[in-house]
C-alpha cells in the first residue's frame, strides 16, 4: 500500500455497522478497484465464484457464497433427524424419511442460491459422511428427474470434512491443505491463465513481451498493448512505483 497525506501508512480505522442498517460512503473520487470492492460487499451473489454447503447428520445445514471478501449465509435447514443414541423413539425408518426431507430441502436450496456457471466450485462439507451421502443423493435425484442444472455441473462438487453444519465449518473446509489449491484455482483461475500466457509469450515472442512502467507506456502510446497486467501495488499507488 501507499502513504496518504492524511493517514499514515499501516493506519487504519474500524467501523461497526449494525445488522440490516444502511451506511452512506461519500469521496469526491471513485477509482474502479474501490468501485469493485463495494460492489462486491454489497451484492457477494454476483461476485462469488465459490460456494459451499456445510451440514450435519441430526438436520442442520447451511448453504454460503463466498468471495474474497466475505462469507454470507443465503438459507439455512433445519430438520428434526432422530438419532440412534438419542432419540428413544428411534426407527430405521423414521431416521431415513427425516433424511430424505433434510437433503430434499438441501438441494432445493443448491437450485435456489447456487448459480451455474458462475460458481465455479461448490463445497459440500461435515462430520463424518454426511457428505458424502449427500453427494450421493445429489448425483441420484440429479439423475432421476434429468436435472441439467446439476448433472451438468457434478464436477464442480468438492467433498470435504468439517466438524458442523454451521457457518463457521466453512472457513475449516477453506483452510483444508488438500482443499487449497483447489479453491485457490477458483479465485485467481482468469489471473492465472493470462500470466502464463505472458510468461509463455517471453520465451516463445519476446518482442510482443514488455514489463516495465516506462516500456508499457511506449507499447500503449502505440495502440500495441493486447492485454495489461498490473499489481496490486500499482493499482493503489498509481505509476509512481515501478509496475
Amino acid at each position: 500500500s501507499c502513504a496518504f497525506t492524511l493517514v499514515k501508512l499501516g493506519a487504519s480505522h474500524t467501523v461497526t455497522i449494525a445488522l440490516n442498517s444502511s451506511l452512506k460512503l461519500t469521496k469526491e473520487r471513485w477509482d474502479d478497484m474501490h468501485l469493485h470492492t463495494v460492489s462486491a460487499l454489497a451484492d457477494v451473489g454476483s461476485s462469488s465464484e465459490l460456494a459451499a454447503v456445510a451440514l450435519q447428520p441430526d438436520g442442520v445445514a447451511v448453504i454460503c457464497l463466498v468471495n474474497e471478501h466475505l462469507t454470507v449465509v443465503k438459507a439455512k435447514v433445519d430438520v428434526s433427524v432422530p438419532r440412534k443414541r438419542c432419540d428413544k423413539a428411534f426407527s430405521a425408518q423414521k431416521n431415513a424419511k427425516a433424511t430424505e426431507k433434510f437433503y430434499r430441502q438441501i438441494y432445493a436450496g443448491i437450485l435456489s442460491h447456487v448459480s451455474f456457471p458462475r460458481i465455479k466450485c461448490c463445497l459440500i462439507g461435515g462430520p463424518g459422511f454426511s457428505p458424502q451421502d449427500f453427494h450421493s443423493y445429489m448425483s441420484t435425484t440429479a439423475k432421476a428427474s434429468n436435472d441439467t442444472l446439476i448433472n451438468d455441473n457434478l464436477d464442480r462438487f468438492l467433498i470435504c470434512s468439517a466438524s458442523s453444519g454451521h457457518k463457521h465449518a466453512v472457513d475449516e473446509m477453506l483452510a483444508s491443505p488438500a482443499l487449497q489449491g483447489k479453491v485457490a484455482d477458483v479465485k485467481v483461475a482468469r489471473d492465472v491463465t493470462v500470466l502464463n500466457g505472458f510468461f509463455r509469450m517471453i520465451d516463445t515472442d519476446e518482442a510482443r513481451a514488455y514489463y516495465g512502467p516506462e516500456e508499457v507506456k511506449r507499447a500503449a502510446e502505440h495502440g500495441a498493448v493486447q492485454t495489461l497486467l498490473l499489481s496490486d501495488d500499482t493499482l493503489r499507488c498509481g505509476m509512481d512505483g515501478e509496475g
